[in-house]
């Protein structure tokens, strides 16, 4: 249990070193404003641990506590107000543009340390919590909301994990509900937040763990110099953008004999059976991989390239078959209907 604690905390954000100074710092902060025998007893049991069975528990430990509250707010029509000029026409409020946009994961949001940024915000979200519930001496309140980034289904209905930080950097970290609503259209958070967790930078991560395939090697863990041999012997779809010379042709030729691979997933998934492939595509200039899974009622798309970590995630209710030319097929994605993509997946030539 020790090992695997270890590893989990390791493979995060921060390390042991700031770790160990954010935790002494929060021990003597809390022990020089409460002068009790409770707390002095804690802090002895944190340190004990410390020493006894590693940093990682005690990190966790006090991680767990640093959230005093968190909660969603409805959201629909929160962003909108109507236009007093023209009857019937609605803008976007202008508080949205006070907000900061997170470039992981493309949320708006808004850190709020004082009365006064409180009281403004209160003013036009009036279901955040009361005043009296925080004490900006040591607390913050932070704002979240997905709005205008809501196209993957997984972005529409999240919850907050866990918010920790290292001596840099607060980490905020969202998951999908467990029984995501994917009608949603907007999402509305906020967490008080101890304020020993607070830095001039913050970072979001949503975790897409729950997404992996059980007993596949992720797509950056595979070799860099993977193989279309390889591929083909995993039991990949392989495709292969033809060339005439120096010349790119419009076809895309399946050299793997699971051809229809994909429409088979798309079969599957009419009958709500979970299924999966992987396609391994060489546009002749570089290799990219897409995991393309069904799984409760969603098409979830990974995709990257061989031994990058930079790895992307896409939710999605259609994937859309469609004739193109000369024999060509592309499959295209869609949260809107059944009958035109907004995003291309792949084109096939049969």
């Amino acid at each position: 249990m020790k090992n695997k604690v270890k590893e989990y905390f390791n493979n995060r954000y921060y390390n042991e070193q700031s770790n160990y100074n954010i935790i002494m710092s929060e021990i003597k902060r809390k022990e020089n404003i409460n002068k009790n025998k409770i707390l002095k007893i804690v802090a002895t049991w944190i340190i004990s641990i410390i020493g006894t069975t590693g940093i990682v528990f005690a990190t966790a430990h006090i991680y767990n506590n640093y959230i005093k509250e968190k909660g969603e707010i409805e959201s629909k029509g929160l962003f909108m107000v109507k236009d007093d000029l023209f009857e019937g026409n609605w803008h976007i409020d202008e508080f949205i543009n006070d907000m900061l946009q997170s470039k992981e994961t493309g949320l708006n949001y808004k850190i709020i340390k004082n009365k006064e940024e409180y009281n403004e915000y209160k003013k036009r979200v009036d279901k955040l919590p009361e005043i009296s519930e925080i004490d900006f001496n040591s607390e913050f309140l932070i704002f979240m909301t997905n709005f205008g980034q809501a196209n993957n289904l997984h972005k529409r209905d999240l919850t907050i994990s866990e918010i920790n930080a290292d001596e840099k950097t607060t980490y905020v970290t969202l998951v999908p509900k467990e029984n995501s609503n994917y009608d949603k259209t907007s999402l509305a958070l906020y967490a008080i937040v101890d304020r020993t967790l607070l830095r001039d930078d913050v970072k979001f991560e949503i975790d897409t763990s729950a997404f992996k395939i059980e007993n596949i090697i992720s797509i950056d863990k595979l070799p860099e110099n993977y193989s279309k041999e390889e591929a083909i012997k995993d039991g990949c779809m392989v495709i292969e953008r033809v060339k005439d010379g120096e010349f790119l042709l419009d076809e895309y030729q399946v050299l793997s004999e699971n051809k229809h691979a994909l429409d088979e997933v798309i079969e599957n998934a009419e009958k709500d059976i979970e299924s999966y492939v992987r396609i391994y595509f060489d546009d002749s200039q570089e290799i990219h991989i897409r995991d393309v899974q069904y799984k409760n009622g969603i098409f979830i798309i990974t995709s990257g390239r061989p031994g990058n970590s930079n790895i992307g995630t896409g939710t999605y209710k259609y994937i859309i078959k469609e004739y193109w030319r000369n024999n060509t097929y592309c499959y295209g994605l869609s949260n809107i209907n059944s009958s035109t993509y907004t995003n291309s997946l792949i084109y096939v030539t049969f």
